[in-house]
């Protein structure tokens, strides 16, 4: 029971980061081009 809550939580959590870091990248890009003009 707690192995497979453990999976449920990291295929639930592993999403959520990958956007999150999608996310910072996207604003590091932004604001790199902000500073660039």
């Amino acid at each position: 029971m707690i192995f497979t809550f453990i999976i449920i939580s990291v295929h639930i959590t592993q999403p959520v980061i990958n956007l999150w870091r999608f996310s910072v990248s996207i604003t590091t890009i932004s604001g790199k081009g902000k500073k660039g003009i």
